[in-house]
């Protein structure tokens, strides 16, 4: 106990920077660990806090990748184009998963076309995990790809039943080229590939993984939103 109260009367004397030097000293360890623990937690806070949350969720399918830049430019035209928040959290917002993934019997032979097959186990496996479990609702998929995916039984909802209606412009049933419509013609969607199809899958129910129905209404109003956009300016100054 003498020990401890020499201890604390020879710090008591020391200056405000002697006691600042001592305690650096003796536990400085335990500063830089408490510093690392509290901005570790800061960056999580400041990253759930910037985190979006969706309105729309697209899957682009397709040899040709879509570059980086160009992504950003993409899903903010699909966010103007969007009639209002459908989720309800103060902003329009949409994303895209890409997946590349050549068609089975592609009908040409292109430098992305064969970069595409060298990959073709781990775009098919990733292919099949977001059309099972994954969050897209909305697909924009490769036009030979498209006519594969379109055979298969409940998977793509038919246009009417969304629609209520089947565009003079549309490729069939189920889907319609995104370069024939005005929202690719007068927004920078235009850098996708001018041959992706655009259409949609049917709400997952008694599956592993459901979908939230307030998350696929949303992203089936984006899917109309896209499909019914017109241009008003044009039309405006004719």
């Amino acid at each position: 106990m003498d020990d401890i109260k020499r201890a604390r009367e020879s710090f008591s004397k020391l200056s405000f920077t002697g006691k600042l030097e001592h305690i650096w000293y003796y536990y400085k360890w335990f500063i830089l660990l408490g510093l690392a623990v509290v901005i570790f937690f800061l960056t999580c806070l400041t990253q759930c806090a910037n985190r979006k949350n969706y309105d729309a969720t697209f899957m682009y399918v397709g040899p040709q990748s879509i570059s980086s830049n160009y992504i950003g430019v993409v899903t903010d035209s699909v966010a103007d184009i969007m009639s209002e928040d459908y989720n309800g959290d103060g902003y329009k917002a949409a994303t895209i998963i890409e997946v590349n993934l050549a068609p089975d019997n592609p009908s040409t032979d292109t430098e992305k076309l064969n970069k595409a097959m060298q990959y073709q186990t781990r775009g098919r496996e990733r292919f099949y995990i977001e059309r099972t479990t994954g969050t897209s609702v909305i697909y924009l998929v490769d036009e030979e790809i498209y006519y594969q995916l379109s055979k298969e039984d409940f998977l793509l909802v038919p246009l009417e039943e969304v629609l209520g209606f089947v565009p003079e412009n549309a490729l069939d049933e189920k889907g319609i080229r995104i370069s024939d419509l005005d929202c690719y013609k007068y927004t920078d969607i235009c850098y996708l590939p001018a041959d992706t199809v655009l259409c949609i899958r049917h709400k997952r129910e008694g599956s592993m993984k459901d979908d939230n129905e307030k998350i696929y209404q949303a992203n089936v109003d984006t899917f109309i939103d896209l499909i019914t956009w017109e241009n008003t300016e044009e039309s405006e100054n004719e």
